[in-house]
């Protein structure tokens, strides 16, 4: 029996349509131009390929076939403005069990022949009107045509607490202004402004500098905007663009002016388009999933009962198959991930939850901790990366040792100064340091830096140029001339020190007490998040009682411990960097540069994808490195 009625239905297609797509793939009706099955038990959306795989699990056999027909305009005069719209056609349709093939649907319950729809784009998403507003007053403006601290007459903002016009801050391009609007907050703590050239519009640009944001006016202000617009000075504010129009008419990363019309290439890569501020989640998504080693398959399809739009796990793999390349999306123009970035709200509110940008690196480290516990990923992840870096305090004299955690977090990027080279930096990181005399000796300790590897060596090394400070409450950056520190294409493994996995006595000595069995710890040991943390290894052994580890591993004794992992003749190789514009973490763009298996660069950067030499790579602007065996 059908659940939904037609008032439904049509409810579900008028918000959804255009901007859904399939729950289990990125196909969708303004993608693929064909048809696509709204479920009428559910009212989730698939395509022919995977409404089939819906309808077994559930059953839910009978669908709303949707096709796009053609474009409609609305000229009525009754209408304020013309809206376009798309014309769709409607049919029920069902599957027979086990059948893929899709049959006419003739049951008396619904009938959706002559239903007919024309579904109209949302409107723009207004920004929430922050508690800042109330700071604003009546505003005049004698002289429209420049900032009034320089001689800039494009991108001004006029301050609705005193009416001072300034120019916006420098972008980081190099467009935008000097930054006068923020100097003027900073003196004097009037934290609203508005664009000019935007008054006039639907949807004014006006932003908070306490909120860091954009943001909505209230009723108040509407009715100061609307006082001032009636004024003869208004009549010179329309000249200027607004920020969405210079935001879609300017290059985002490099100047389209550098890049032939060659080189912006078809679909044969996927970029991601930008939801707002979403750049370093972008770059993280693809420096992870261009490479088929950490991509995966898609058989938690089959044994998932969630819906696929509320799983981080099933998005997560629909994005792993559309940037890996291993099925052909010909007629997608970028990567619209909404129902992921819905999901990272939930799962990393810390780091997706606000509008703001973030971290890069930050996001790398807390995304990896997230997914490596996910069924489908965790082996891809575990073996790529290093798990953890930890740090050596050992007497070369007694053979003392002490272990401990480099970072608080797993999965860390390698934080390296920027001198010299990539392979000088890591000799310094991994070298040993004298730190103190030991206390059973008295002999010199040295301390040095490590990676605790699990079952295998790392496929690739992310390392981190230390390019950001923390400075007066905010992330800024360093002023580092990149250009003269060389990126190497490539280094030897064996700079990287890394040791296996085996925990340490006291770790072993305290879970044996608890009464697990030594196989089993050791099991653990190869299989937990992090080895050294004896919390994470009593997780992994409650959550795994059956695995008792007696026929998986090989016995190990005390002098495994700190066993050196032998990486002779094996070279990591530059393959991705992540490339970083403007004056912190938290603004600013984020871009790609990958390497293909061709040895080609690519340049991703939201959602276009260019084909460029090497000698236009940005080195100078380069964030995250990295490298792969």
């Amino acid at each position: 029996m059908c659940a939904l009625t037609i008032g439904r239905l049509e409810d579900l297609l008028q918000k959804r349509l255009l901007f859904q797509e399939c729950g289990y793939c990125i196909r969708g009706i303004n993608s693929t131009k064909s048809a696509i099955y709204l479920c009428l038990s559910c009212g989730e959306i698939y395509c022919s390929r995977h409404f089939p795989l819906h309808a077994a699990k559930y059953p839910h056999p009978i669908a709303a076939e949707i096709s796009q027909k053609s474009k409609f305009e609305d000229q009525d005069s009754h209408v304020k403005r013309a809206k376009s719209a798309d014309f769709f056609s409607v049919a029920p349709v069902t599957l027979s069990p086990g059948s893929s093939q899709f049959e006419p649907y003739h049951g008396t319950e619904i009938n959706l022949h002559d239903l007919n729809l024309l579904v109209f784009p949302d409107e723009e998403q207004k920004a929430p009107i922050c508690p800042h507003i109330s700071a604003v007053n009546p505003w005049s403006v004698s002289n429209v045509h420049k900032c009034n601290a320089c001689d800039l007459t494009h991108n001004l903002w006029l301050c609705l607490s005193c009416s001072t016009l300034s120019c916006g801050r420098r972008q980081f391009d190099g467009t935008g202004g000097n930054g006068h609007s923020l100097a003027h907050y900073d003196g004097e703590g009037h934290p609203i402004a508005i664009r000019l050239g935007t008054m006039a519009s639907k949807s004014p640009e006006v932003y908070c500098y306490v909120c860091d944001s954009m943001t909505s006016i209230d009723e108040r202000t509407s009715s100061y905007l609307h006082e001032f617009l009636s004024s003869e000075a208004a009549s010179q504010l329309n000249r200027e663009q607004s920020l969405l129009e210079l935001e879609r008419s300017k290059p985002s990363a490099m100047d389209e002016s550098t890049l032939s019309k060659h080189e912006l290439l078809d679909n044969t890569y996927m970029g991601i388009r930008n939801l707002g501020n979403t750049c370093y989640i972008s770059v993280i998504l693809q420096m992870l999933f261009f490479n088929a080693s950490t991509a995966i398959g898609d058989f938690h399809f089959q044994n998932c009962y969630k819906n696929p739009n509320s799983c981080l796990e099933c998005q997560l793999i629909k994005i792993s198959i559309a940037l890996s390349r291993r099925e052909s999306y010909a007629f997608c123009d970028g990567l619209f991930p909404v129902c992921f970035r819905r999901l990272l709200i939930t799962e990393l509110p810390s780091l997706a939850s606000s509008s703001a940008q973030q971290d890069a690196a930050e996001f790398f480290q807390a995304f990896l901790c997230k997914i490596s516990r996910l069924d489908s990923f965790r082996e891809a992840i575990n073996s790529s990366f290093p798990v953890s870096i930890m740090n050596a305090i050992e007497c070369a004299c007694c053979g003392s040792r002490k272990v401990t955690p480099s970072f608080s977090d797993q999965f860390s990027p390698i934080v390296v100064v920027p001198k010299g080279s990539v392979t000088s930096a890591l000799s310094s990181y991994f070298g040993s340091e004298r730190v103190s005399n030991c206390d059973q000796c008295c002999t010199a300790k040295y301390a040095h830096n490590f990676i605790c590897a699990s079952s295998a060596v790392p496929k690739f090394i992310l390392i981190q140029l230390y390019v950001f400070e923390f400075s007066d409450g905010k992330i800024v950056k360093v002023p580092i001339n990149l250009s003269s520190f060389s990126i190497d294409s490539e280094f030897p493994a064996s700079v990287v020190k890394m040791e296996k996995a085996q925990g340490n006595a006291e770790n072993l000595d305290e879970l044996t007490a608890l009464g697990f069995s030594r196989p089993h710890i050791e099991k653990a040991i190869k299989n937990a998040d992090n080895p050294s943390d004896i919390n994470a290894l009593v997780d992994w052994l409650c959550s795994n009682p059956e695995d008792d580890g007696e026929s998986a591993l090989p016995n190990h004794d005390a002098s495994d411990q700190g066993e050196m992992v032998s990486l002779s003749n094996q070279k990591y190789r530059l393959s991705a960097i992540i490339a970083h514009c403007g004056k912190s973490t938290n603004c600013g763009h984020y871009f790609l540069y990958i390497k293909n298996e061709d040895a080609q660069w690519l340049m991703f950067d939201d959602e276009k994808v260019y084909k460029i030499s090497e000698a236009k790579v940005d080195f100078a602007s380069s964030y995250l490195l990295l490298y792969s065996l």
